[in-house]
């Protein structure tokens, strides 16, 4: 009789504890956190995984930026809390055109962002040439536009 319930709990154990083939994202490069990834980054590997822990079997990159969160070994199947979406059209340290626009008068400039932002945001930005600092608002082209109309 006690062979038989070990019998039984070793078969139980082993059905919870069994490994499941299932289709997961895998980084088919070394990816370093904040980096933005794309389809060639990806590929489908047929993994055996003893729970599911939030990986990742599909995922569509072509409406957003999608970032690595932390660093991602080459390989290794994706989680979802390893991705994050990134909205921001412009980034912090991204070299960016300032248009000042005042009536007839256009003159572009070239600075460093020194936030990140979204269209419609007031970022700040550097000046490359002269090193002066300006505010202006995020457009859908990612450049920062400065009025006085």
């Amino acid at each position: 009789m006690l062979r038989l319930i070990f019998f039984f709990l070793v078969v139980i154990n082993s059905q919870v504890f069994a490994s499941q083939e299932t289709s997961v994202l895998v980084t088919t490069r070394n990816i370093k956190k904040g980096e933005a990834i794309n389809e060639a980054d990806l590929a489908y590997e047929e993994m055996q995984l003893k729970s599911n822990k939030n990986y990742l079997s599909k995922m569509d990159l072509s409406n957003s930026v999608v970032r690595a969160s932390r660093n991602l070994e080459s390989g290794k199947p994706l989680r979802r809390n390893d991705l994050y979406v990134d909205s921001a059209v412009v980034h912090r340290g991204e070299n960016v055109t300032v248009k000042f626009i005042k009536k007839n008068l256009s003159i572009e400039i070239p600075c460093v962002a020194l936030n990140n932002g979204n269209v419609g945001d007031i970022i700040k930005v550097k000046s490359i040439d002269t090193n002066k600092i300006l505010s202006g608002k995020v457009t859908e082209d990612g450049s920062i536009l400065i009025s006085n109309s």
